[in-house]
Formats: structure tokens, sequence, C-alpha cells
């Protein structure tokens, strides 16, 4: 029989589905991925649909496992409002003409196959980034028909197997970034809304990302930043230019980081995981600097210190050294005459014999004084001492 002669029964109406709670059975066939877009949020899958149920109204002749119908035939039977709940846009692969098929079994089933390049929207979390694992659904279900009157379920072979390049089945499909694997959902998945119950099938998405170069371009880089700024405590503090070239290189190295992955990172309401990271390698360093400036400000106020120090040390010495002060009755030497003989045109008074005991007085507190500062000091204070003695005896 060829395909333009079948003939649809007459009493067959199209409005009406083939029976009470009719399976709707769905296969997709993911042949690749074509893109994830983070900051849309959107996936986008090259795609076989395949969708097929059981149409008893539909008659064969016998001798014939299947026909090919034309795919205008659609829109003279029954066929299922099939509704994505995540789609965003299908367009149908076309090449000499769209792919496209509707084919009619011997046992009344019928197969609706296209091969179409659909958008999904995802609803994505970056809270983790580039620690994060994103779970996507794709619900296949009916807008119209209640769970009483169609349920959709998936067929017995999985799905989401496409082939590779040697014909063998893929469970992943690997891409710069992600590691994207395919599961089905076998429970039986209701949504409410509209009319009552809606029987779905959902096909589940997961987005493994691929850390590889996340750790060579963001992690490894920051951390090497950080232990180099510790380097900086085994430079002498003494050394300001090397050490502060260091610490105010790696700071503004890490902040440039920061800036980068902030603005080629997508978007989330909170702060992202690598953000954090590169934050806390940020305060690392700024507190590394900050210990400097804290070093720096201990180091001028221990010298300050000490000059005052040293400064105070030599007051002391010097108050030590002077000689202490005569205390002379001058009630009893008001009646002495004090004589001497000039020399050179100098008046030099000479000593009496009252003089011996503050002579004496004198060199004794001199001698207590000076036993504290050593005994080179003393040595030569006592032979001023004794050659003024001499002078005196001399002279009397």
């Amino acid at each position: 029989m060829d395909q333009h002669s079948y003939q649809i029964p007459t009493n067959y109406n199209r409005n009406i589905p083939p029976g009470k709670n009719t399976t709707v059975y769905i296969g997709v066939n993911v042949n690749r991925v074509s893109g994830v877009d983070e900051n849309k949020e959107e996936i986008t899958l090259d795609v076989f649909l395949q969708v097929s149920w059981a149409e008893n109204r539909l008659h064969m002749p016998s001798g014939m496992p299947f026909i090919d119908l034309p795919w205008e035939f659609r829109q003279l039977i029954w066929t299922p409002d099939l509704y994505i709940w995540q789609l965003q846009t299908m367009r149908i692969m076309s090449v000499l003409q769209e792919m496209a098929s509707l084919r009619l079994y011997s046992n009344g089933t019928v197969s609706v196959s296209i091969g179409a390049t659909i958008t999904i929207k995802c609803e994505m979390d970056f809270v983790l980034y580039p620690l994060d694992v994103q779970n996507c659904a794709i619900d296949f279900g009916s807008y119209k028909y209640t769970s009483e009157d169609v349920r959709f379920e998936w067929r017995e072979v999985a799905p989401w197997l496409g082939l590779g390049l040697l014909g063998v089945q893929r469970r992943e499909f690997r891409l710069p970034k992600y590691v994207v694997t395919f599961a089905t959902d076998k429970s039986n998945l209701i949504r409410n809304f509209g009319e009552g119950e809606h029987s779905a099938a959902r096909l589940q998405i997961k987005l493994s990302r691929e850390l590889r170069s996340y750790l060579l371009e963001s992690y490894l880089p920051s951390s090497l930043f950080v232990i180099i700024s510790w380097g900086s405590f085994c430079v002498i503090p003494e050394i300001v230019p090397g050490r502060m070239v260091l610490l105010v290189t790696t700071l503004l190295s890490l902040v440039t980081m920061f800036d980068t992955v902030s603005t080629n990172s997508p978007d989330a309401l909170e702060l992202k995981c690598i953000e954090v990271w590169l934050i806390s390698c940020t305060m690392f360093v700024f507190i590394a600097l900050l210990e400097y400036f804290v070093v720096l400000f201990g180091i001028r106020y221990d010298k300050s210190w000490s000059r005052r120090r040293q400064d105070l040390r030599r007051a002391a010495s010097a108050a030590q050294l002077a000689p202490p002060p005569l205390h002379v009755n001058h009630s009893q030497r008001l009646g002495t005459p004090v004589t001497g003989t000039p020399q050179g045109g100098v008046f030099s008074p000479t000593l009496s014999v009252e003089d011996e005991g503050l002579k004496q007085q004198f060199e004794h507190q001199t001698i207590q004084r000076l036993s504290q500062s050593g005994k080179r000091n003393w040595r030569q204070n006592k032979v001023g001492c004794e050659t003024r003695s001499q002078t005196v005896s001399k002279v009397k």
C-alpha cells in the first residue's frame, strides 16, 4: 500500500483520544549538547524526539509491518498536545526537507519522530561556583488532558543514550567547562494546575563543572601569592623597599585577579565560593602588610626610646662624677686673712691649717662616689688630690 493511498476511517474523530487513560511514550536521543549559557541559564541540545501511542482506530492491511504517512497526516489524526515545561525555543532541523516522520505500525501504534534543536531554561544556583553542580529538569506533559485521559511514560530503552564516534552508546557529554549526564525519573510525576492533575515524564540533566581550568587559573596562583607574601617575613625589617615591593605587588595582583574572576563568573545572589577564597587570600596578604607596619612602628619607637635612655644615662653619669660642694664655716673664716703669692699676674690663694679638715672631707666624699664608677677614675682623682696636698704643704 502506498502512503498516499491510505484512507482514514470515516467515523474517525481527531479531537477524541484513542481511549480512556491513553499512555504516551516519550523517547529523547541526545545527539549533542550545543552549549550552556550561564548568564541566561539556558541549555541548548540537539535531539531526536520520539512520541508514540496506541491508536486502535487505525488499521493496516496484513503483511505490512509499518507504513510511513505524509507529515501532513498529523493534522488528520489525534496527536497528544505535548508540552515541554522548560522549553524556551525549538527549531526542527532541515537540510533538504524537515527532519520529521509519521509512521503507523501494524499493531496500531503511531510514532512521531522529529530532529530538533531545543533550548531549555534551567534554574541555576552559583553560590558554590566553581564547585557547583547544576541539576536541571525537562518535563514532558500535556496541558489539556488530565492524568485520567493521558499518561506520559518513558520508553524502555534509555532515552538519553546517543552515539559516539565509533557508534558506541554515550552516557555523558564532556564540554570545556561541564560534564553533562542525563537520567530519567521513573516515578509518575504529577503536576497540579488548571482543571486537575496532569501527568508528566521528567528528564534529569546534571551539569558537573570541570575544575582543572579553575585550579590552574585561580586557585593555584592565589595560593602561590599568599605563600610568597609569607616569604616577606624572612626579609630584614630594615630593608623597607624590598619588603614593601613584595607585599604591595602581591596585594595588587590578588585584587586584579578578584576583579577579573568577578567579571567573568556568572551572577549570584550571594558571594560565590571562589570570591570567598580570593577575599581570604587578599586578607592574608593585607595582614602581612599590616604586620610590617607594626614592626616598623616598633623599630622606630625602640630607637627613640634607646636614644632617650642613653641621654638619661649620660646625665646620671655626669651627676655622679661632679665634685661635691664644700661646706665652709664662714663665721669662723671671716677673721682669717687670705694670703697668697702672685704667679704670672694671677693671685694663688694659700690654704691655712684649718683647710686640712676640708681637704680630708672632700677626699673622703670623692672616694666614696668614685668607687661606684671604677678604679681607674678613682686613681686619677686620687693623684689629683695628692698633688693638691703637696702644693698646700709646700706653701706652708
